[in-house]
């Protein structure tokens, strides 16, 4: 890649992280009430008008957006309506929500990387209509309603796992790391169903190609024609489709929070946007939006610097 290319990417992939950053403050700015009328003790109009003058809802929206900016630059982004400061607040539940998907990857990499290198592979056999089934059946079914069956399966008729994660009082998920296996593997499962049918995609058309084909003739064993052939030229496309699926990850951990009790980050985003706390909510998203912008910079900048190398 070319430092100008280069530079076009991380210019594009800023661009997008400065859009999501705007539209995260404003849209939750913007929604029906605001943390003074969440946080609502009297019908007194006097009273309301004075709160949103503790909160600075009285200050026009683009004024607190820049002075929000101002102090997510300096590492201080301010208090939330509770009066606690922000970075006190997202600390723990964003370690929490850091702690679930590291759990989360290995399985959504077992069954997304695994299954479908697996299945393009050997388009056709029984490991590729097996896998693409169930990565199906997975795909159609949401987040929360996967939970709800391992719940069932796992922890109500068999009772391996307990069906909600709850953090132990002042201590943390490592205090009981069996309460984040259920959320792990459902996240792990979703993820990795959306691999597992991309990922099947790339290998499937590498495994069509002249160079492979030839050695499956020649009589190489399988295992090597898989190592040495196929995965080489496929190693690009299945870094980017990784880099891809951390949005999902991240999405999926926070819908799956919520189904099981799991006080991270996305439990606690769901109590900041009903508390209508735009400052907290901005800065978690922000968060998120940067993770997932970096992760697609990193691959694509992979990616397009060394396919040489991938296609030996």
């Amino acid at each position: 890649m070319t430092p100008r290319r280069a530079g076009v990417r991380v210019a594009q992939t800023l661009l997008t992280f400065a859009v999501t950053v705007v539209l995260a403050f404003w849209l939750v700015d913007k929604l029906p009430g605001d943390a003074a009328t969440a946080s609502l003790v009297t019908t007194d109009a006097s009273w309301l008008a004075r709160r949103r003058a503790e909160l600075g809802l009285d200050i026009p929206v683009a004024e607190r957006f820049v002075d929000w900016l101002g102090g997510m630059v300096r590492g201080d982004p301010g208090f939330s309506a509770s009066g606690i400061p922000v970075v006190d607040q997202i600390r723990e539940p964003l370690a929490r929500t850091g702690l679930l998907l590291l759990a989360a990857i290995p399985v959504a990499v077992v069954a997304g990387v695994g299954g479908g290198v697996l299945a393009g592979a050997r388009t056709g056999s029984r490991a590729d209509r097996a896998t693409s089934f169930a990565a199906a059946v997975l795909l159609a079914t949401p987040e929360f309603v996967l939970a709800a069956i391992l719940v069932t399966v796992l922890s109500i008729q068999f009772g391996l796992l307990p069906p909600v994660s709850l953090i132990p009082l002042g201590g943390s998920p490592l205090d009981r790391p069996q309460i984040l296996i259920l959320p792990a593997v459902t996240v792990g499962l979703a993820v990795g169903a959306w691999l597992q049918r991309t990922i099947r995609a790339v290998v499937a058309a590498e495994a069509a190609r002249p160079h492979v084909r030839a050695a499956r003739l020649a009589g190489i064993p399988p295992l090597a024609v898989l190592v040495r052939h196929l995965i080489p030229g496929a190693t690009g496309p299945i870094v980017q489709l990784c880099a891809l699926a951390v949005p999902g990850l991240i999405g999926a951990a926070l819908v799956v929070e919520v189904a099981f009790g799991y006080a991270g980050a996305g439990s606690l985003l769901v109590t900041l946007i009903a508390n209508r706390d735009t400052v907290p909510v901005a800065t978690l998203v922000t968060v998120a939006a940067g993770i997932t912008a970096s992760s697609l910079l990193v691959a694509d900048l992979v990616t397009e610097s060394a396919p040489r190398r991938w296609l030996r």
